[in-house]
């Protein structure tokens, strides 16, 4: 895949869902996610590098976004959304 920009990435990411080795963990957090949307997470934050906590999203039909942590400072109110966010934070 040719991926050099941040947009290209997400579109790689929701065409590839179905591709991804998805755990029964993760599966299941994104159908709970979906089924009980009043307990609904806003904020999900991992240090996993790959894309497999939206993978699971994408294919359980659980509309998100996606912010990847460049630099320290970053503002979490810069992040605000009416859908679960996955918070991508690398040390």
């Amino acid at each position: 895949a040719n991926v050099d920009r941040p947009d290209q990435l997400e579109d790689y990411v929701w065409h590839q869902a179905s591709s991804w080795l998805v755990r029964p963990g993760l599966d299941a957090l994104a159908k709970y996610i979906r089924i009980h949307p009043r307990h609904r997470l806003h904020s999900i934050f991992t240090t996993n590098f790959d894309p497999l906590i939206s993978a699971a999203l994408i294919r359980n039909e659980v509309m998100h976004a996606r912010v990847a942590f460049e630099h320290e400072d970053y503002a979490l109110s810069r992040a605000s959304a009416d859908v679960p966010v996955v918070y991508h934070v690398h040390g």
